[in-house]
């Protein structure tokens, strides 16, 4: 008896020893592909063939291991669309998102990022705005100062924005305020730069935007005067 308690101890030792480095490895993996994508985040030229195939292995690699982990699916997911953007990857190899998506939202139906993400995608992918804008009405719900979250609000809106109603634009106005608040200000700073829509913003935010003086004196210095 003690032999075969001991026998389904060391078993046991050994599967707990498996997993343990099994997911070792898949957040390993996943560091690496996150440290890629903040590299592209902070520089989108960064990007490259040879670190989009290096993220894409890598994430891939932590997917495998463990198939069902939400981060690792998102992170899969955003890597695809970098390859998207950079012309890596082409609409019909980014269809299986869709289900990527879906699985994420059902995992953590209060996770704003997805929401965002997925907005990300129903807009550059697949065209559909009306089903894009649901999603990032979501995100915002679930994470009104998320930072992450509210950069890639901007970015579907401002990319979008000449399809936007007087409405959703009045709507992405506030998203823009709320962003100001957050430590992704210098980067949505930036993209409403990329996309010229300085004079505008800077008249919503001074006028609409409920800013403290001190925190409209950086915005004004950074977005607003000539340099």
């Amino acid at each position: 008896m003690r032999r075969l308690c001991a026998g389904l101890l060391v078993l046991l030792l050994l599967a707990y020893a498996g997993n343990a480095a099994r997911v070792g490895l898949a957040n390993t993996a996943y560091f690496q592909a996150r440290f890629l994508i903040d590299k592209w985040q902070r520089d989108p030229s960064s990007i490259n063939q040879q670190n989009f195939q290096q993220a894409s292995e890598t994430i891939d690699r932590s997917v495998l291991l463990v198939p069902t982990n939400p981060h690792y699916l998102l992170t899969q997911a955003k890597v695809g669309l970098w390859g998207f953007y950079a012309g890596y990857r082409t609409a019909e190899q980014l269809e299986h998102l869709e289900v990527t998506y879906q699985s994420a939202v059902q995992q953590r139906p209060n996770w704003p990022e997805t929401y965002a993400d997925y907005a990300w995608y129903l807009s550059s992918v697949k065209q559909d705005l009306p089903g894009a804008w649901r999603q990032l009405q979501l995100a915002v719900h679930y994470g009104p100062f998320a930072a992450d979250t509210l950069e890639t609000v901007m970015k579907v809106a401002l990319n979008r924005w000449q399809d936007l109603t007087p409405v959703q634009k009045a709507t992405a106005y506030s998203w823009l305020a709320k962003s100001m608040h957050t430590a992704t200000r210098n980067n949505v700073i930036a993209l409403i730069k990329l996309h010229k829509k300085e004079f505008v913003a800077c008249f919503y935010l001074k006028r609409q935007g409920n800013l403290s003086p001190e925190l409209w004196a950086l915005i004004e210095q950074q977005l607003c005067l000539p340099e």
